[in-house]
């Protein structure tokens, strides 16, 4: 039984399909350049498009006539692969063994900026159509948004059947005044940033959890240190962050930015803004003392009364207008706990 020819395919640098023969032969080879436009399926393949259908010629090497190979390419190529990113943000699609692809080949697009949203990593690509008129389109791939053991921001390929493909952001990440994720990248000497919009939540010790908008599969689980806070109120961790490829720890300091609240029926209330009038809160429980110069020495608690880790002491003024009743509430006792979501126990 005859073997199918094997083909190793190539990007040309206007993102543009290139068909070439497996293995260089001395009596046959052929290259065949395909005008089209690449997607990505449901499993996350990699499609393209063929503009226009037409048979592909083969090069001899003793001078004879090109002979057609085929009678006319499909539609569309299907390659089977998986996804990765190369340090100046350019996609990679590294083949699999299957049907007449070459094992290993690597097909590098030239992608320009990079996007997130809900369970997807976008990118940009630049097809030349014409006489150098420019088009870009949109590939997005599908997953969702983790973070790894050295805290960087990493999306997971889905991939069936072989399960999930880690693709991790290799550069530090920061949180802006509206307490989003900020992603900031260098790409073709430009600085450009990537957001993540989502929301904080603290349910465990020494883990800062962010949820993104719109979506039920991605969470970014940060590993954290010890929480202080500033003059005004706002949470900070210290974090470790892997950076570059050396996957080197950095240290850098998370800021959270809110305010503090306190319901008798709900429990200590961060209230955090992230911009146009979205505010989303945090509830804790909490131990609380009062102390003799009416200082309140404050432990956090989770939603299962476990201590957070999180200590500090607020003095009359931090929670302005609501101090005076809830120092009038606990006057006569020197403790009180505080349950999250079910407000104060005696």
């Amino acid at each position: 039984m005859r073997r199918a020819m094997k083909i190793r395919y190539e990007i040309d640098p206007h993102n543009r399909l290139v068909l070439k023969s497996g293995k260089p032969s001395p009596l046959k080879t052929y290259r065949a350049v395909l005008d089209g436009t690449f997607k990505i399926d449901r499993n996350n393949y990699l499609i393209y498009h063929i503009k226009k259908p037409s048979p592909v010629r083969s090069r001899t090497s003793n001078g004879a006539s090109p002979v057609f190979l085929d009678k006319r390419l499909p539609q569309q190529i299907k390659l089977k692969g998986s996804w990765s990113l190369a340090k100046n943000y350019n996609l990679i699609y590294t083949l699999d063994k299957w049907q007449n692809q070459v094992y290993g080949n690597r097909l590098i697009l030239k992608s320009g900026f990079m996007n997130a949203a809900e369970d997807k990593l976008i990118f940009a690509l630049k097809k030349t159509e014409g006489r150098r008129k420019e088009r870009i389109y949109i590939l997005a791939i599908s997953g969702s948004w983790h973070a790894d053991k050295f805290n960087r921001l990493t999306f997971l390929v889905e991939r069936e059947p072989l399960g999930h493909k880690p693709i991790a952001l290799k550069a530090g990440w920061k949180v802006n005044k509206n307490n989003e994720i900020i992603y900031r990248y260098c790409k073709e000497g430009m600085i450009r940033s990537v957001t993540f919009k989502g929301r904080w939540d603290i349910i465990r010790k020494h883990r800062l959890f962010y949820s993104l908008d719109k979506s039920k599969d991605s969470t970014f689980e940060f590993r954290v240190g010890t929480a202080s806070y500033d003059k005004r109120g706002n949470l900070r961790y210290q974090i470790g962050i892997g950076s570059s490829y050396r996957k080197r720890l950095k240290a850098r300091l998370v800021t959270l930015f809110g305010k503090w609240k306190i319901d008798d029926k709900t429990g200590f209330i961060f209230e955090m803004s992230y911009g146009k009038n979205k505010i989303h809160s945090i509830t804790f429980g909490a131990s609380i003392k009062l102390n003799k110069d009416y200082t309140l020495e404050v432990d956090l608690k989770d939603r299962k009364n476990r201590p957070l880790g999180i200590k500090f002491t607020l003095s009359r003024t931090f929670f302005k207008n609501q101090a005076k009743a809830f120092i009038s509430l606990i006057k006569e006792r020197s403790k009180l706990t505080v349950i999250a979501g079910t407000g104060f126990l005696f």
